[in-house]
């Protein structure tokens, strides 16, 4: 029996132990939750920070863009009221009076049409030969040289088509 009591109390002294290592485990534990739930307090309070910041960030950058439009609007303004004094100043002969590129367009429009009047008149030029040939078919140079190349072509094709209709 007294070995059973042993058996007993040491058992008892290993359960304490046990006992003992689990609750410094768990207050370890209880230590590190703690702690991670106050850095979470801490992140979520700079979160918070972050948020109202970017806000009055976003708020800022809408107010500057205002001011930089504005500024462009009274720079256009400004240019404009030079650009027409300037005008008033100078000569007539030195005004600008277009732009580069309406320059540019008026140039190509009129390339345009000396094109087009040209292909117009090559086209009158041709219709007017035609007209020519068939009213008058003598007066066209080289016609008698043209009358005798078709008059030997005449015979040759003759002979050429007897031919194949007797083959």
């Amino acid at each position: 029996m007294s070995k059973e009591v042993e058996n007993l109390i040491l058992e008892n002294t290993e359960l304490l132990a046990t006992k003992n290592a689990l609750n410094v485990v768990k207050d370890d534990l209880i230590a590190k939750v703690d702690e991670l739930t106050s850095e979470q307090e801490i992140l979520r309070e700079e979160m918070e920070s972050c948020r109202l910041m970017k806000e009055k960030m976003k708020s800022r950058v809408a107010e500057l863009e205002d001011e930089v439009r504005k500024f462009r609007e009274a720079h256009e303004l400004e240019k404009q009221k030079i650009s027409t004094e300037d005008e008033d100043e100078l000569p007539m002969a030195q005004r600008k009076r277009f732009t580069r590129v309406e320059m540019a367009r008026v140039l190509m429009e009129r390339n345009q049409y000396k094109e087009r009047l040209m292909e117009l008149q090559e086209a009158v030029r041709w219709t007017e030969m035609i007209r020519a040939s068939r009213e008058h078919p003598d007066l066209l140079p080289g016609s008698h040289s043209a009358k005798k190349k078709s008059s030997i072509w005449n015979f040759f094709g003759d002979l050429v088509r007897n031919e194949d209709s007797s083959a």
